[in-house]
């Protein structure tokens, strides 16, 4: 998706907002597709003093399979994120968020079959 930003980009404090939908539902993550549902995003991008901030938060209910016992579960993911058109420049990185796969209270030493 590209966003038309002429309308803030000399603005100072101009905001624009946004909000779609993204199907990802065949979207591969090591070998599953657990994106069935639409993922959901929505923020804003403002100027802050001639540099652009991007602020926003996507979310969607993931279809897992628990790594201890098998079972299939859904659990709600939502990531916001806040990302700077100046830290782009420098390199900077948001850092990795990972999905814990675990539905069930068992320790690891009481597997179910």
């Amino acid at each position: 998706m590209r966003l038309d930003l002429r309308d803030i980009i000399h603005v100072p404090d101009g905001k624009k907002t946004f909000r779609f939908q993204l199907d990802l539902s065949q979207q591969d993550f090591y070998g599953s597709k657990p994106i069935v549902h639409p993922v959901q995003v929505e923020g804003s991008v403002t100027n802050h003093a001639g540099a652009l901030v991007l602020e926003g938060t996507a979310r969607s209910v993931l279809e897992l399979q628990c790594d201890r016992c098998g079972k299939a579960f859904s659990r709600e993911k939502a990531v916001r994120t806040v990302i700077s058109d100046k830290s782009r420049a420098r390199g900077a990185q948001l850092p990795g968020r990972s999905i814990p796969r675990i539905c069930c209270k068992y320790p690891l030493t009481e597997r179910k079959s």
